[in-house]
């Protein structure tokens, strides 16, 4: 094997924005031989000219006969910058540099904890926060047209979904989970970012676990591009348990480490990801041995330390903060509200707070003991029951319009895809319109205060939200001053005006009829308008 020379450097910009990415492009002299993704090494290291701080960032290899290399940087504040790529085989090294600009920022930026309130989420570049309305998305890249997922991002964006959860790797066989779904020519049940001898075998597709599929993550980054534009986070989830083939390689193996670190370093300098080491992982991992081992080295390989979480385990290792949030898989057999309070309780207990996550509660028809146990007004009502918790969640649509089965005008939670006569997500945009229209991240969980018991958050003496199940009255004890009081129909998303409220305490009328209702109450400051 003869050993590269020399390189040619080139950059897809001389201006960029801050949260978008440099890309600089890496050409030897000659095409590697041997295995491009194992037998070199790509680095780059980025320096700000002012300040002197420097990131170095992993490259990886971009062409299938080593031809191309790239590596990626994320600036997260304006400025001159200026780079250098070395590219190693052999002992012997190679280096090219480069500058460019960061402009001003536009865009959010990457998606954090908030440090003064550590059970909800803020926007690094913008300090605003974020309301996380996530759904199940799983084979969302099995579609085989890029429009196809195009579409599919933009319904969803428009129903106001800021979170998707998407598969990286996954391989099932036909019905997954029981549910109308099936590969066809226009769509895949499994997914092949590894070179296949036979990339249509579910079950034995014989992959090259050292050689990546390079067009297939070419197709996931370009995902990720356009669900950016639409300011959505993506869920990277390398593999998913319960499926016939969950993972190809060993755990703890040289193979499992080079796939996540290839996916760190194609992927992490967009800044609308977060890591989800493994959807259910303890189907075919230690718990909590290995997230507690992968976690670390995810966390030491993503220069720009994204968050991260293991879907369905609780994580609160003491002294090892790899996991940023809790991906809770808690389905709608218990008590949201009583759950999510005990888990709050235990975070405060161990010190280490960090955002709450219901991602399953139970998917619309799926899996019914009674028809409508699961539709789609038991999960609008239990989503309010997550987020009066203080907490966060994700839902799912019906899978039963299937794909590749008759109507074939779904999919749901199994691949994204939905019409117009899936209108479940229609009411969880009203539950976005109604939190979002106050300072939902100031208030905590005050059930206490409220008669007969009911769910409630609190800013003291500002807000008071009330959510009733039922119709039926409550009294809530209030500090003492004035407010004004609305009515929130969480089934429609109309706004019913009440006469003022006084504090400290008051008894609501009759909710207007017998579905759910809100009460919002807002303080007045000193000039009389409401807060």
């Amino acid at each position: 094997m003869t050993a590269i020379k020399d390189i040619q450097n080139t950059q897809n910009a001389d201006i960029i924005d801050v949260y978008d990415y440099l890309e600089v492009t890496v050409r030897p002299d000659q095409p590697v031989g041997g295995n491009p993704f194992t037998d070199v090494v790509l680095e780059g290291e980025f320096a700000e000219a002012k300040s002197g701080e420097s990131l170095k960032v992993d490259g990886f290899c971009d062409s299938q006969d080593g031809s191309i290399y790239k590596v990626r940087f994320m600036p997260a504040k304006p400025g001159e910058y200026q780079y250098t790529v070395k590219m190693r085989q052999s002992g012997h090294e190679v280096s090219r540099s480069g500058l460019f600009t960061a402009r001003n920022p536009w865009r959010r930026g990457l998606l954090r904890v908030d440090a003064k309130r550590p059970f909800h989420f803020v926007w690094e570049g913008t300090n605003e926060h974020y309301f996380w309305n996530g759904t199940t998305t799983y084979y969302l890249m099995g579609w085989q047209s890029d429009e196809q997922i195009r579409n599919i991002i933009d319904r969803l964006s428009a129903l106001k979904i800021n979170r998707l959860r998407v598969l990286l790797y996954g391989r099932n066989e036909d019905r997954p989970w029981g549910q109308p779904v099936r590969s066809i020519d226009w769509f895949k049940l499994y997914l092949n970012p590894w070179v296949a001898k036979e990339p249509d075998n579910v079950k034995d597709p014989g992959f090259d676990l050292c050689r990546f599929n390079v067009a297939y993550w070419q197709r996931y980054e370009k995902m990720l591009h356009y669900a950016r534009e639409k300011g959505m986070v993506v869920s990277v989830i390398p593999f998913i348990g319960g499926q016939v083939l969950p993972t190809p390689f060993e755990a703890y193996s040289d193979e499992e480490k080079l796939y996540y670190r290839y996916a760190v370093a194609r992927l992490s300098a967009f800044c609308n990801i977060t890591w989800d080491l493994g959807n259910e992982h303890d189907f075919h991992r230690e718990y909590p041995r290995w997230a507690d081992w992968m976690g670390p080295l995810v966390k030491e390989w993503d220069p720009y330390k994204h968050l991260m979480a293991a879907h369905n385990k609780i994580y609160r290792s003491l002294g090892n903060s790899w996991n940023d949030m809790q991906l809770i898989q808690h389905w709608d057999k218990g008590n949201q509200k009583d759950f999510f309070m005990e888990q709050r309780k235990q975070q405060l207990a161990f010190e280490r707070v960090v955002p709450l996550v219901n991602e399953e509660y139970g998917y619309q028809d799926l899996w019914e003991k009674n028809p409508g146990d699961r539709n789609a007004e038991s999960r609008r009502r239990t989503a309010w029951e997550v987020y009066m918790a203080g907490g966060y969640q994700t839902t799912g649509e019906t899978a039963i319009k299937g794909t590749g089965f008759d109507p074939d005008i779904g999919g749901g939670w199994v691949n994204g895809r939905g019409d117009d006569t899936m209108t479940m997500l229609q009411g969880y945009v009203y539950m976005v319109d109604f939190f979002t229209s106050f300072d939902w991240w100031q208030t905590e969980p005050h059930n206490e205060w409220v008669t007969p018991p009911a769910t409630c958050l609190a800013d003291p003496g500002k807000l008071y939200v009330i959510y009733l199940p039922s119709c039926k009255p409550v009294t809530i004890n209030l500090e003492p001053g004035i407010y004004r009081a609305r009515w929130f129909n969480p089934r429609r998303g109309e706004w019913i005006e009440l006469p003022d409220v006084t504090g400290p305490q008051w008894t609501s009328p009759i909710p207007p009829d017998d579905g759910d209702w809100a009460l919002l109450l807002t303080g007045y400051d000193w000039r009389g308008s409401g807060l």
